[in-house]
């Protein structure tokens, strides 16, 4: 099926996955668990589309009796969060964190992620995106639906939490500070919904089989199923929201999506993370082309030197050790759980800054040192 089954970054391996670990003993300053308990529910989201969206929330809360799984088909996941747990109103509201999946994948592929923004005071929602999730990521249609339909999903999450902020969540959630973030597919789709915006003209189609050849021969499809009458000539318009006020990009897909022309629309503070060696999201390509370009000047780029795709999703558990799927759930050079801190450190560190105006968070990222990790801002 052309070249898709290059973007099949199957996380597998994070299913029964023992999440609960120690606190590594060198964890920078952000990468230490935050102040509250972790709480969490599932919802579905029906308005705002012709399909169902399954999610999950995090969001602070008082610590419960015992943690609980998440469930997900037929697997649990073990976590350190409280299943339906009262919200924490005392120090809310607090700002919504939107995180999508890469290609492949599932809601609950980074919860070492989710999990550590809601003990900082984040609300954190993800979905499943259908078409792309480790289920049904097999049809050539379907990715391009859900790359297509992607960045509407992330509105609609964000219409379902205002919709139940007030009763189900006990108002708790800030909905005028939002930040979108997401892991490679993931990565395009909160580029996409922090402003920066398509432009299928001028995507540099060298090799039919490249997904970025597909999306422009699939361009008509693309834009209707976005409810336009005919592809644009140039950037397509912005599918964003006012609200969102920074984005996180892990390993991001697709710079020739964008074109320069399309990069420079995002005005907004950006975290671009990614490895050096990362061969499913080339950093040449994607990353740092993403990062040149952006319309923000407050933007930063940290690079884990020689390191691969797959540093920002769960670690291997017995199952997929059993399987052959190492691969997927490790990296050649970096332990996952010094990479997982770092990334905690940083995106936690980020946001507190950018959202919460916090001027300690902030003058970490002005110092930012770790072996083996560069760094770059204006």
């Amino acid at each position: 099926m052309r070249k898709l089954a290059l973007l099949a970054f199957i996380v597998v391996l994070i299913i029964g996955s023992g999440v609960v670990s120690a606190q590594r003993p060198d964890a920078p300053r952000y990468a230490q668990a935050g102040p509250y308990a972790v709480g969490f529910r599932d919802v579905i989201i029906e308005a705002g589309g012709d399909y169902a969206l399954d999610a999950t929330i995090w969001y602070p809360t008082v610590a419960g009796e015992a943690t609980a799984d998440y469930r997900w088909s037929l697997y649990q996941v073990a976590s350190n969060a409280y299943r339906d747990a009262e919200p924490l109103t005392d120090d809310g509201p607090y700002p919504l964190v939107v995180f999508a999946h890469g290609f492949g994948g599932l809601r609950f592929q980074s919860i070492f992620l989710m999990e550590h923004l809601a003990s900082y005071g984040f609300v954190v929602i993800a979905a499943d995106h259908p078409g792309s999730t480790l289920l049904d990521a097999r049809s050539e249609e379907g990715a391009i639906k859900s790359f297509a339909l992607r960045p509407q999903e992330v509105l609609r999450e964000i219409a379902h939490v205002e919709r139940i902020n007030k009763t189900d969540l006990s108002a708790i959630v800030d909905m005028n500070n939002i930040a979108v973030m997401g892991h490679s597919v993931g990565g395009y789709t909160a580029l996409s919904v922090g402003g920066a915006r398509l432009d299928t003209s001028a995507m540099d189609c060298t090799d039919p089989e490249e997904m970025a050849c597909i999306m422009q021969e699939q361009a008509a499809t693309i834009a209707e199923w976005r409810g336009l009458d005919a592809v644009p000539e140039g950037v397509w318009p912005a599918t964003t929201d006012p609200r969102i006020r920074a984005v996180v990009a892990l390993a991001p897909w697709n710079g020739p999506a964008f074109g320069v022309d399309g990069m420079t629309t995002l005005t907004l503070p950006t975290l671009i993370l990614v490895g050096s060696v990362d061969e499913a999201t080339i950093p040449e390509r994607d990353a740092y082309f993403m990062y040149e370009h952006l319309g923000s000047n407050d933007k930063a780029l940290g690079v884990f030197d020689n390191a691969g795709h797959y540093i920002f999703v769960e670690t291997c558990n017995d199952v997929a050790l059993q399987l052959g799927l190492f691969d997927l759930c490790s990296d050649k050079v970096w332990d996952l759980a010094r990479a997982h801190d770092i990334t905690n450190h940083l995106v936690t560190a980020f946001l507190l800054a950018t959202i919460k105006g916090d001027a300690e968070a902030a003058a970490a990222l002005e110092s930012v040192a770790f072996t083996g990790f560069s760094y770059e801002h204006p």
